[in-house]
C-alpha cells in the first residue's frame, strides 16, 4: 500500500516528466513559427484562387492550461471600392489535447474544440443586376488558374497532419448572411439569414462526417435545417468528397426574397413562393448506387415569370441505382392545385439495352391546358404566335411483364380540349383527338397491337411486327377507315384556306397501307379510295357516286 510520502514522490516524478515533455515539445514544435509559415503560404494562394484580397489579423497561441490558437479578423474583401466584405470572421479558436501533441511532437493533434465567432457573409445584387460574389463563383467553377498558379500547397507533413487530425467538437454560433438588393428600382431592400448554428462532434477527416446546420432564414426563429453526412475528405488528392446523406427541412421559407441572389442558378423568375419541405435523400449524387428519396415539398402562392399563383405539391418518392440500372417509383406525386401527375412502378436495365418495366403506371388527373399555361407563362411564350391550348387533357401510360415478354400501353386524350396551331390545326372542344398505342416486346421482336391517332372523323390505325433487331424484318398494315373529307378539311386551316371560297369539295375518303420487308427488300402498297365525292367548281359541278 502506498504511503502519503510515496504518493507525493510519484506526483513529483509525474510533474517532472510532464515538464520535461513540455520542454521537449516546445523545442521540437514552435506553433508560432508553423502558423506564421502556413499563413504566409496559404494567404497568397487563397488570394490567387479567389481573385480577391484576403487579410488575417492577429494570431495568438497558448500552451497552458490548454494548447491552442486564436485567429482574429479574417476578411475576404469586396470586389469594388466601397463594397462590404464578402466574408468576415471575427474570431476562430482552436484547442488541442496537450499530451497528444507532446507525445507526437505535433504530428498527431487531437483537437478538443474549434469555435467560430462572428462569421458574417455579405451578398449584394447591384443596381445593374450583377451579383457581388459572381466573380468568386466563376473562378471556383473554372478551377485554379493555369498561368502563374502556385504549386500545390499540400506538403507531406500537412497531409499527415490532416489525416491524423481528430476533432471532439466544432461550433459555429450565430453566424449571419446579409442580403442587400439594390436592383429593386427604388430603395434597396435588406434581409438576413441569421441564427446560423452548426455543431459537430467526434470528427476525423479520414472518416464520414455528420453535420447539421440550422438557421432563421428571413424569419425571427429557426426555420431551416440542413443535415449532411459526407466524407472522408480527399486529403492531398483530387476528387469529389462523397456525399452519403442529405436531410432538408423548411417551414414557410420565402423563396422569392432569396431567388434574386441565385443568379443564373434560378431557372425562372420567382415572383412569390413560400416553401415548406421535409426531404430525406440517401446517396444524393448516385455514386454508391443506392439513391433513395423520401419526403414531401409544398410551395404555396407560387408565381413564376408573372404567371398566375398556384400551390405546388411534390412527393418525390423514388429509388435510383445507376450501377444496376434500376429506377423505382413508389407513389411519385406532382400536383399544381388540383391538377396531378402520379407515377408508380420499376424500370430495370435502362442503362444496358432494352429496359424492363414492372408495374409502371403514369397518369394525370384534372389537367387543364389553359390553366397550366397560365401558371407557366414562359412556356406559353415559347409557343408559336396564335397558338391556343385550352380545356382538359389526359395521359395514361402502363407497362409491365418480364425480361422475355413486355407489354406497354399509352393513351393521350384531347377530345374536350381546344387546340389551335396556326396554319396546321384548328380543333374545337368536343371533336375527337387522341393517340393510343399498345405493344408487346419479346427478346427479338416488337409486336404493335394497336397504334392509332384520331383527329375528328379520321382515325389512322397501324399494327404489325418488327423482328430480328440486328437485321430487322417488318410487317405493317393499317388504314383510316372511311371518313368525311369535308369534316377533316375544316380542322386543317392550311388546307382549308388553300381552297377558294367558290369551290366546294365533299365526300368520303379511305386510305389503306401495307408494307413488309427487311434489309434491302421492300414490298409496299398504298390504296386511296374516294366515294360519294361532291366537287363543285365555278360554273360546273361533279358528283361521283359511291
Amino acid at each position: 500500500m502506498l504511503t502519503l510520502g510515496a504518493l507525493k514522490r510519484v506526483a513529483l516524478l509525474l510533474a517532472v516528466a510532464l515538464t520535461a515533455g513540455a520542454v521537449t515539445f516546445l523545442f521540437l514544435f514552435d506553433p508560432d513559427d508553423v502558423i506564421d509559415a502556413e499563413r504566409d503560404r496559404w494567404i497568397p494562394a487563397l488570394r490567387h484562387r479567389l481573385g480577391r484580397d484576403v487579410s488575417v489579423g492577429a494570431i495568438d497561441t497558448a500552451f497552458w492550461p490548454d494548447l491552442g490558437a486564436e485567429v482574429r479578423d479574417v476578411v475576404i474583401h469586396g470586389q469594388r471600392p466601397g463594397d462590404p466584405p464578402l466574408l468576415r470572421l471575427k474570431r476562430a479558436r482552436v484547442h488541442f489535447a496537450l499530451w497528444s501533441a507532446i507525445r507526437s511532437a505535433g504530428t498527431d493533434l487531437h483537437v478538443t474544440g474549434v469555435t467560430l465567432e462572428g462569421l458574417e457573409v455579405n451578398l449584394v445584387r447591384r443596381a445593374d443586376g450583377s451579383l457581388s460574389y459572381a466573380d468568386v463563383v466563376g473562378r471556383l467553377r473554372k478551377g485554379p488558374p493555369r498561368e502563374g498558379a502556385p504549386p500545390d500547397p499540400m506538403r507531406p507533413e500537412v497531409r499527415r497532419f490532416l489525416q491524423n487530425l481528430r476533432l471532439d467538437a466544432v461550433t459555429l454560433a450565430d453566424a449571419a448572411v446579409r442580403l442587400r438588393d439594390e436592383a429593386t428600382g427604388g430603395a434597396p431592400v435588406d434581409a438576413r439569414i441569421d441564427q446560423i448554428n452548426l455543431d459537430l462532434r467526434d470528427v476525423a477527416l479520414v472518416s464520414p462526417i455528420e453535420l447539421t446546420v440550422r438557421a432563421a432564414a428571413l424569419a425571427d426563429a429557426p426555420n431551416v435545417m440542413i443535415g449532411l453526412r459526407f466524407g472522408p475528405l480527399p486529403i492531398g488528392r483530387k476528387g469529389p468528397t462523397p456525399l452519403h446523406h442529405l436531410r432538408f427541412e423548411a417551414d414557410d421559407l420565402d423563396l422569392s426574397r432569396l431567388a434574386p441572389y441565385l443568379g443564373d442558378a434560378a431557372p425562372v423568375r420567382i415572383d412569390s413562393a413560400r416553401l415548406t419541405a421535409r426531404l430525406d435523400v440517401r446517396d444524393p449524387l448516385a455514386r454508391a448506387g443506392g439513391t433513395r428519396v423520401r419526403g414531401a415539398l409544398d410551395v404555396s402562392d407560387l408565381s413564376v415569370g408573372g404567371g398566375a399563383p398556384f400551390h405546388l405539391h411534390v412527393e418525390p418518392t423514388f429509388d435510383l441505382d445507376l450501377k444496376q440500372g434500376v429506377f423505382t417509383l413508389d407513389g411519385l406525386v406532382v400536383a399544381l392545385d388540383d391538377m396531378r401527375l402520379t407515377a408508380d412502378g420499376t424500370v430495370r436495365g435502362f442503362l444496358f439495352g432494352w429496359p424492363v418495366f414492372d408495374g409502371v403506371a403514369v397518369r394525370t388527373e384534372g389537367l387543364q391546358l389553359d390553366r397550366l399555361l397560365s401558371h407557366l407563362p414562359d412556356l406559353a411564350r415559347r409557343l408559336p404566335a396564335g397558338t391556343e391550348l385550352a380545356g382538359p387533357a389526359s395521359l395514361a401510360v402502363t407497362g409491365g411483364g418480364t425480361l422475355r415478354a413486355q407489354q406497354a400501353q399509352v393513351r393521350i386524350e384531347l377530345e374536350g380540349a381546344r387546340v389551335r396551331l396556326p396554319g396546321l390545326l384548328d380543333k374545337p372542344p368536343g371533336v375527337a383527338m387522341d393517340v393510343q398505342a399498345a405493344a408487346q416486346r419479346s427478346s427479338d421482336a416488337v409486336k404493335v397491337e394497336r397504334l392509332q391517332a384520331t383527329l375528328g372523323p379520321m382515325a389512322v390505325r397501324l399494327s404489325g411486327q418488327v423482328e430480328h433487331f440486328e437485321a430487322p424484318r417488318y410487317r405493317l398494315e393499317g388504314g383510316t377507315g372511311a371518313f368525311a373529307i369535308d369534316a377533316l378539311v375544316k380542322l386543317l386551316p392550311g388546307v382549308r384556306d388553300a381552297i377558294p371560297e367558290d369551290v366546294h369539295f365533299a365526300g368520303t375518303g379511305e386510305v389503306q397501307l401495307r408494307a413488309a420487308g427487311g434489309p434491302g427488300a421492300l414490298d409496299a402498297a398504298l390504296e386511296v379510295r374516294l366515294s360519294d365525292a361532291d366537287v363543285r367548281l365555278p360554273a360546273m359541278a361533279t358528283v361521283v357516286g359511291g
